[in-house]
């Protein structure tokens, strides 16, 4: 953990750097607003759906929210510029109808298209066309191991 973020922090009551932590839901139900300000970065984007889940308006830098299909000033904010990053996450904390607009389309955009049930009906399609196509994503798929693992 960086240094100079961690005496920043902790010099500010209300901010708690937590650095890993084993379940980020936690943490997520006690956020107002939830901050992706990544400037590099791969892998997953995971917690930006998380967190929206769980009710939560988010506010990311672009490539914080790369590649995930949320619309930016409906379901997210996206800003690459600090001071216009600070200014949206401030006037959330302040806005509580405006956060609540947010959070209620992002929930429900979550919900709708990401849950468990949507996911297996297009992975069901998926797989029956794949099945069906004697092309060379048939052999590609074939290849492969999958498996779909539902929480209980």
């Amino acid at each position: 953990m960086c240094a100079a973020l961690a005496a920043t922090a902790a010099a500010l009551p209300t901010v708690t750097l937590t650095g890993r932590v084993a379940d980020v839901r936690p943490y997520l139900a006690e956020a107002e607003v939830v901050v992706v300000p990544l400037r590099v970065g791969g892998g997953t984007r995971i917690k930006i759906p998380e967190a929206m889940a769980m009710g939560k308006a988010v506010v990311s830098t672009q490539i914080g929210a790369e590649g995930l299909p949320f619309h930016n000033g409906r379901e997210i904010f996206l800003e690459d510029d600090p001071k216009k990053f600070a200014r949206i996450v401030i006037e959330l904390l302040q806005n509580e109808g405006q956060r609540a607009t947010f959070e209620k389309a992002a929930r429900a955009r979550v919900v709708r298209e990401h849950d468990w049930e949507s996911v297996v009906d297009e992975l069901e399609e998926i797989l029956t066309h794949v099945r069906r196509d004697s092309g060379t994503s048939t052999s590609v798929i074939s290849s492969a191991r999958l498996a779909v693992l539902r929480e209980p």
